[in-house]
């Protein structure tokens, strides 16, 4: 015969606490981010950009962040993107590629922060070449 110890009910109580919150995170859905990710698949980038912006200001996550900065980056505002990218450098160390699937390309470094200093070198000529500013 096996008596359940105190110390497993309790492992089994927060397993399914977790579990549960999880399942809850994951179930939740933001369509800005969405709809964003939809357009940017499709090459709409100044839709992407208009979506990608309104997520970025309701969430303002490393990962809304890079993948507004790639908007504007298609668009053509570079600075913008420039700027962005910097954050991302110092926030994204720890947030893999793979999270912003759809708006890197297979040959993405990981962590993001490593992507996003890749781009910034990769604008260099058109932000030197650019009359704009932010």
């Amino acid at each position: 015969m096996c008596i359940p110890s105190p110390l497993r009910a309790v492992a089994v109580i927060l397993g399914l606490a977790c579990n549960t919150l999880t399942a809850g995170c994951a179930d939740r859905s933001f369509p800005d981010e969405t709809n964003a990710d939809l357009a940017a698949a499709r090459g709409d980038w100044p839709e992407a950009a208009i979506l990608a912006e309104r997520f970025y200001g309701e969430h303002p996550t490393v990962t809304a962040k890079f993948k507004l900065a790639a908007a504007y980056q298609k668009i053509g505002q570079v600075y913008r993107a420039a700027a962005l990218y910097e954050d991302v450098i110092f926030e994204g160390w720890a947030t893999p590629s793979q999270s912003v699937r759809g708006w890197v390309d297979s040959n993405a470094l990981s962590p993001l922060s490593d992507e996003a200093e890749r781009r910034i070198g990769l604008m260099a000529v058109q932000i030197a070449r650019s009359p704009q500013r932010l």
